[in-house]
Order: structure tokens, then sequence, then C-alpha cells
């Protein structure tokens, strides 16, 4: 049922078995799979009437306004994904999903100790059933049925591929909760704090003001934080009752390690004679009678290894020549800069190059006319993890939001192991495509007017990560609070590295996860 967090405020104290505050992927795939099994979920959503609460401050690297990046509102950033749209050559819209690689489950830190404290196996049987909720065939990602493969380019570069769900099953999660007769969807309510009960074990109270300026609490056995990479650190950050430094910060890790997936615009593939971006179509959106998949290119686990590069995915676009340029690069960060509100690093150098090449400027302007000529060059864009840095952080910052409180402040951080693995990887691919005859790589990674803008997916992880050990992380293998007895963490925030795919199928598998284990059965 839906309720309006004003209904609540005469309540004073409302009582429930489960709360799960947030209702975006992994709130609503969570509540859900409790609901189902007859437990008692209150699930609370600040909602769109408190979207200006996701207001925050940027310290570190360019990043989007967070307000933009992570929004409130039952279905969370879903209302965010693109739409496919009608583009010539369709690379994104919905959903795009691949689990992480069984290899990403194996990286160690730098003493030796596994980052993940489970294995892919461990996680396999909840991605099955992620599959389901989102109507994605569950079997391995490799072309097949249609699906597009892209050429075999030889050399030490295999075809990834990635598959879109549709964005319409996160809404029928939320709509089976709202017609749930038992299940409580609570709209415009937001959490303030997670108070301890006695002996600072078990939290006690969850601390909620309604949209109309009201307060109420609620006592539940268990408690999941469902907020998302930022917005879990932030709340466990404003959580000090029982620790001035935050819930689950005994050990100083709560709000580090941030990190996102890197995305950048690496290079140009000039096409040789007799090759056309049709070469390539594997490349872009493409229905088949599996559903609709994007193929890309990355680098087996031996030889990344070897490389000692981190694990990313490389898709392609055509482009016009034209538009290869330097200043036409620049011009199109600047574009998207005004678009995203986020300027890059040296935008004064950056405008007074544009400057000095008007004539770049205006041919590549031409381009964007319809009928245009056909495109001669692929634009290559990778996106890569980032290697785990605990200088990239979410923190408590100077502002403060409608209701008092300190806002979310990150301080988005890249690592030299960050570019140099951006270099490496496309230096890979590219000695791959010009060796099997495909044309020239003209690597933007490697010029020397500047690293070309690195931007960021939305996808928050890292900041709640997870541990064996309570000293190196802050939440353990069932997303527990290694210092609390009933508090979880439902979020990619849990993630101790990235990989190269996407998020949501992952923290939708941990969510089921995590609803195995609070309700005792097996394998959970």
């Amino acid at each position: 049922m839906l309720l309006n967090a004003r209904d609540l405020e005469a309540e004073g104290v409302v009582d429930a078995g489960v709360c799960v505050i947030g209702a975006g992927a992994a709130g609503l795939a969570l509540a859900a799979e409790l609901d189902a099994a007859g437990e008692d979920v209150l699930l609370l959503e600040s909602g769109d009437e408190n979207a200006a609460l996701a207001r925050g401050e940027n310290a570190g690297y360019p990043y989007f306004p967070l307000h933009r990046a992570r929004l409130r509102g039952i279905g969370g950033t879903r209302a965010a994904w693109l739409p496919p749209g009608d583009p010539v050559w369709p690379t994104n819209g919905g959903l795009r999903s691949r689990p992480l690689d069984p290899s990403d489950f194996r990286i160690r830190d730098h003493a030796g100790r596994l980052m993940w404290p489970f294995d892919y196996e461990t996680l396999a049987p909840y991605y099955t059933r992620a599959h389901a909720l989102l109507g994605l065939p569950d079997r391995p990602y490799v072309a097949g049925d249609g699906e597009p493969r892209p050429p075999d380019i030889g050399g030490a570069i295999e075809p990834a591929l990635f598959r879109f769900a549709d964005p319409g099953r996160i809404d029928t999660l939320a709509a089976s909760l709202i017609a749930s007769q038992r299940a409580r969807v609570v709209r415009g309510a937001t959490v303030l704090e997670l108070v301890p009960g006695p002996g600072g074990k078990r939290c006690g109270l969850v601390r909620v003001a309604a949209a109309g300026g009201g307060v109420f609490e609620v006592r539940a056995q268990r408690v999941v934080v469902a907020t998302g990479g930022l917005e879990a650190a932030r709340l466990l950050l404003l959580s000090v009752a029982g620790n001035p430094d935050g819930m689950g910060n005994e050990h100083g890790h709560l709000g580090r390690w941030f990190a996102e997936h890197t995305h950048v615009e690496a290079a140009h593939l000039m096409l040789a004679p007799g090759v056309t971006p049709e070469t390539f179509a594997a490349m872009r959106r493409t229905q088949s009678p599996a559903g609709e998949s994007i193929g890309a290119f990355r680098l087996p686990d031996s030889e990344r290894d070897r490389l000692g590069l981190l694990n990313a995915a490389v898709g392609m676009a055509p482009r016009h020549t034209s538009r290869t340029t330097p200043a036409a690069r620049m011009a199109a960060e600047f574009a998207w800069a005004l678009r995203g509100h986020s300027l890059p690093l040296h935008s004064a150098a950056r405008l007074w190059r544009m400057a000095q090449s008007p004539r770049d400027l205006a041919r590549a302007a031409r381009t964007l006319a319809p009928g245009a000529g056909d495109p001669r060059a692929m634009l290559l864009v990778l996106t890569s993890e980032q290697a785990p840095n605990p200088r990239s952080r979410v923190t408590l910052g100077h502002g403060r939001d409608a209701l008092g409180q300190p806002v979310a402040r990150l301080e988005w951080r890249m690592t030299s192991r960050d570019h140099a693995s951006m270099r490496g990887t496309i230096a890979a691919l590219g000695t791959a495509l010009e060796a099997a005859g495909y044309g020239r790589v003209d690597s933007l990674v490697e010029q020397p007017w500047g690293f070309p803008r690195v931007y960021g997916c939305w996808h928050a992880m890292g900041t709640t990560r997870m541990s064996l050990d309570p000293r190196h992380g802050v939440v353990d293998a069932d997303c527990r609070v290694h210092s609390m007895e009933n508090v979880y963490v439902a979020s990619s925030a849990v993630f101790p590295t990235g990989g190269a795919s996407t998020v949501t199928l992952t923290i939708m598998a941990l969510a089921l996860r995590l609803a195995d284990h609070l309700l005792g059965r097996p394998g959970g």
C-alpha cells in the first residue's frame, strides 16, 4: 500500500519487521522479495518533493552536480536512464546489463587479501534471479541467437556483450509493492539518522522527517540502507549518536574508496580503404530474437594481468574526420559541459586552443547537418574501473540542506594507475586494429594537449565497501555493518571493486542475496 509520511506523523513511533530506506532498484528488489515471503516491510522513500535535498558539494575531479547524479523518488535513478531515442547509431538507452566478470572477484589488495569476500559462484544463482526480474535471458554473455558479435581483430583482444533490460521492470516491482496489502511504501519520508539502542550494537530507532516538516520514528527489527553509493555513506556519517565519526566508521573507511566507472572518448580509428562503419555494426544497439544487445571489445584476463591493467570495455561510434581534431574534441567537451553543468579541467586553456582553430570548428559544425557525407572514422569510447583509492571519498560538506543537515561532499580522485591503464588498454586495442588492417588509431589519451575529459557513469561505488575483516571495510559479506547487529547496506556502495560492467544487475543480485540472508534461506 502507498502512504504519505504526513499520515504517520501522528503515530509518533511506527513499528516494522524490516525498514528499507530508499526505493531504487536495490530497495525495490529487496522489499518485493521480503514482502512475497510474508515479512512486515516498511519502505521509506524521500520522494520527488524532496529532490533539492540531493544537492551537495564537489571538491575533487569535475563531477556531475550531485542532485543530477542521484535522484529521489520511487525507482531512484531509473527516471534518468537514457531512452533509446532514434539516433543513426544507437549505443545506449534503457538498462544496459552485464554481470561482473569472475576475475573481478579474484582481485587482491596491496597486502594480498581478496577484495571481495566471496567468489563469482556465490553470486551466480542471484544473477539468475536478477535476470528473471529484469526479463533478461540467463545465459553466458557471448553472442548467440542473432546477437551482434564484433569482428575478430586478432591479437590479445576479445569481444564483450551487454544486454538491455526494460526499465519498466523496475516500475513493475514498485507497482507490486504498492498493490500489496501488507507492505507499506511511504513517500515523502526523509531519514535523518539511525539511532543506536541500549548497548550501541543495534539500531533502536530510525528518525524520519515528513515532507511537511514533522518528525516520526521507526522501530524496526532490522534496517536496510538502500539509498545509493553517495547517500548511504552520508546517512551513516550523519548517524553519530553511537559514534561521533558515524555509524560503522570504527576504522575510518566510511565514505572512503569512492569509485566510478571512468568513461572517456579515448581514440579515433581512421578507417582504411574498403572499411566502413558497418564493419563494426555489432558495436551499436541491435535488436535480435534474444532481445536488444550491444558489443564491445575487452582485453582477456590473462593479458590484463600481464600488462597490469584494470578491467575495461571499449565501444565504438562513427565520426566524421573533421570532428577528430583537437579543437573539435574540445568543443564537444564544452557542449557536454553545458548540458551536464560540469566544466572540464583547464577550461581556459582549452577555450584558448579552440579559438586558435576556427576553421577546424567550422568544418566540424558542418558535419552536424543532415546529409553531411559518410563518416570515415570511428570513435573509441573506453569505460574502465578505477583502482581503489582511499583519498577518493564522500564526507559531510559545509553547506546544509533544507532540513538543517550537512550535505554530501564528494572528492572524486583518480590515480596515476587509472590514467596509465586507460592508455595501456587503448594502446593494446589500437595495435590489434592496425595489425588487422582496419586503419590507423590516433590515441587521444596520449595527446600533448592534455588528457581528454573523463566522465563518470553515475555508478557511485565503494563508500561502504565489503570486507571480511572489520578493520578493512564497513560491511561484511552479508552486507551487514560490521559493528551493528541489525543494520545492512543494499547498494553499489558495498562494491570493493567495480569491474567494467554496469552496476544495476549486480546491485539487484546482491539485494536478492541479502533478502535470503534476512529470511534465513539456505545459501543466504
